[in-house]
């Protein structure tokens, strides 16, 4: 066994490990973030449920962003200060998960 000195401890050190395996990114930007789930390149049948859930949270955004003039809170902000408004329904138990 050979005995390290400084250099090749420092060069030793500085190696990265090879990675374990491959890994599969399934990734969606919303809401001024980017959104990614990771999965082992065997799991191919998980891009189904990573792809259901971004697709979860871009229906989020799009009942939740102030920033989307079409978003059905941005609805709420403008008319809510005039009238009573009808609101889905989702939304409403969306705000109230929100509340607690």
């Amino acid at each position: 066994m050979q005995a390290l000195n400084r250099r090749n401890f420092l060069n030793f050190a500085a190696r990265k490990p090879e990675p374990a395996g491959f890994w599969l990114h399934v990734n969606r930007s919303a809401m001024a973030c980017r959104f990614e789930v990771t999965l082992p390149i065997a799991d191919r049948a998980g891009v189904v449920v990573a792809t259901d859930a971004l697709n979860l949270i871009d229906e989020l955004d799009a009942q939740l962003s102030f920033f989307r003039e079409s978003s059905d809170i941005s609805f709420v902000k403008r008319a809510a200060a005039k009238r009573a408004v009808a609101i889905d329904h989702s939304l409403f138990d969306l705000l109230t998960l929100c509340k607690s």
